[in-house]
């Protein structure tokens, strides 16, 4: 079971971080998962008790909201500039202690390019985040991140109470015996006998969620440059899904040579799906940036999925 710690800052993030806290402890249970405000006792020394369960950690939850990085304290100056910051020396304990880092983006956050943050922090921006959205896109982003987390977790089965378990198993019985004793009744058909009913076609064994894998050469462009898009889109045991339809959209830049936000297109035989996302010329740049780029996948009888990548744009 992993031991996560999550570290966000209140002004920014403190509504949804409740959440997210809710959700990992019901996944993990409450001992292995740490914030502050729930986790540290009155009375303990909460320096002590930050450093502390960042070295006990496995995985750090670096949740970032809109005014994150540009935060100031009360004199005017940029807290991640601060030595003393405790997100800064959160962060960069875990990196020091090789302890796995996930940024996680809220309220329409976007991940600060390397030129906004400063020494051992600049390796964040090169990580992929994960997204955590409100409704009605959260509990699908939740279940996303849990399993970004731990790969191997899955929803554990609810318990259930001994009378209910009694019941099913009374009543399963009881059809069992009815299916039996109707059986029992009909008669043995001849010999030659030809079933006139039509006999139904094979079918696929379909359903389950759609995994989407989003990868780009390059992931770092120039202003007016471009970057090669290819998403594979695999059902549940790991097959190629093809003739699933794709959708590709970006919060800036535009797809191929048509100039719209958005591409849509089918995956071939292998699953996947090509197309090319341009950005902005230098006019529209003041300085390194990044944008998300989303792709939904989705087939009839499956359940749609999500993935994403992030593009960083360098003046």
């Amino acid at each position: 079971m992993p031991r996560v710690f999550i570290s966000y800052r209140r002004t920014d993030s403190d509504p949804i971080v409740g959440r997210i806290y809710d959700h990992l402890t019901r996944a993990y249970g409450r001992d292995n998962v740490f914030k502050d405000v729930d986790s540290i006792h009155p009375g303990a020394d909460f320096r002590k008790s930050l450093m502390d369960a960042v070295e006990q950690c496995d995985v750090l939850i670096a949740v970032i909201g809109p005014g994150w990085i540009d935060a100031t304290d009360e004199q005017g100056n940029h807290r991640l500039d601060s030595p003393t910051d405790f997100v800064r020396l959160e962060i960069e304990s875990a990196f020091a202690r090789k302890i796995r880092v996930i940024p996680v983006l809220v309220g329409g956050a976007r991940m600060p390019g390397p030129n906004r943050l400063k020494g051992i922090l600049v390796d964040l921006s090169y990580i992929n985040a994960s997204q955590v959205r409100t409704d009605p896109d959260f509990t699908g982003d939740i279940e996303r991140l849990i399993q970004a987390i731990d790969p191997s977790s899955r929803p554990g089965p609810r318990k259930r109470r001994p009378l209910v378990w009694i019941a099913a198993c009374v009543l399963g019985v009881a059809v069992v015996w009815a299916v039996l004793a109707n059986l029992a009744q009909r008669p043995r058909p001849e010999q030659n006998y030809v079933d006139p009913r039509p006999v139904a076609p094979a079918r696929e064994d379909m359903g389950g969620a759609i995994t989407v894998t989003v990868n780009g050469n390059p992931l770092a462009v120039r202003p007016g440059g471009s970057t090669r898009l290819t998403i594979t889109a695999q059902a549940r045991d790991g097959s190629a899904l093809r003739d699933a339809q794709v959708v590709v959209a970006a919060g800036g830049g535009s797809f191929d040579s048509t100039g719209a936000a958005r591409s849509i297109g089918t995956t071939d035989a292998r699953g996947n799906f090509s197309t090319t996302w341009h950005t902005y010329d230098a006019s529209a740049h003041s300085g390194s940036m990044s944008y998300v780029i989303n792709a939904t996948v989705s087939k009839q009888g499956f359940d749609k999925g999500e993935g994403s990548i992030q593009i960083f744009v360098n003046k």
